[in-house]
């Protein structure tokens, strides 16, 4: 089994600072994983050794986030085989569209994937909208905000999921490959091991070249206020 978990590099919230001017400071605030992309990456990495698959991490963004060693030997420690890199500048500010149409790029050029793992939102833009739109371009089934992935170890061509809302849960069985997004509620995440941070070292790093043609009708983020 092959599982592709999408992962964004943000800003360190808790690091921004307002300035005299009532504006947020972020030229100075290191870079760090989404938080609930940690869920994601956790689920995927537990799927993969239950069903002795192989789980990826792919990130999409600017070459200032993406090509600091310690922000890809951090990504590394937590359980991935490979880190594949979509490297653009001004990537991190891609609508959430143009980031779901690059990742599908992407993911349709690594062969024999049978499920992509979103988290459930960025640590920036909040959007919850990146996994859907992936599955849409991908033509998989997808779906949103999963508190619980099983797989049976003797057809790993389907998955039943559990989804949660407000007052209660549904239960799915889906065909693979599909994309799901995880509620942060899935799984805590693992703090690595000093084995698992050594070892992340030596792991592949991969720079995708996605010849992607632009969608006709993109947004970027200029400003927030």
């Amino acid at each position: 089994m092959k599982i592709i978990t999408c992962c964004k590099v943000v800003r360190d919230d808790e690091l921004i600072k307002v300035n005299e001017k009532q504006e947020l400071n972020i030229e100075e605030v290191p870079w760090k994983i989404s938080s609930y992309d940690l869920n994601a990456m956790e689920i995927g990495k537990k799927l993969a050794e239950k069903h002795a698959g192989n789980m990826q991490v792919l990130s999409l963004g600017s070459p200032e986030a993406l090509n600091e060693t310690k922000i890809q030997k951090d990504i590394l420690s937590r359980g991935p085989a490979e880190l594949n890199l979509i490297v653009g500048e001004g990537y991190e500010q891609l609508d959430s569209l143009s980031a779901a149409w690059n990742l599908a790029q992407a993911i349709q050029s690594l062969e024999g994937v049978d499920l992509v793992l979103c988290g459930v939102g960025s640590g920036d833009f909040y959007n919850q909208t990146v996994g859907i739109q992936l599955g849409t371009f991908l033509n998989w089934p997808s779906i949103d905000n999963v508190v619980d992935i099983e797989i049976d170890e003797t057809n790993t061509s389907k998955a039943t999921v559990r989804r949660a809302l407000e007052d209660s849960t549904e239960t799915y069985e889906i065909p693979l490959p599909a994309v799901i997004t995880v509620s942060s509620e899935i799984i805590e995440p693992s703090v690595p091991t000093m084995k698992e941070i050594m070892r992340a070292g030596r792991k592949p790093v991969n720079l995708l070249d996605v010849a992607a043609e632009p969608l006709e009708q993109t947004t970027e983020v200029v400003e927030i206020v």
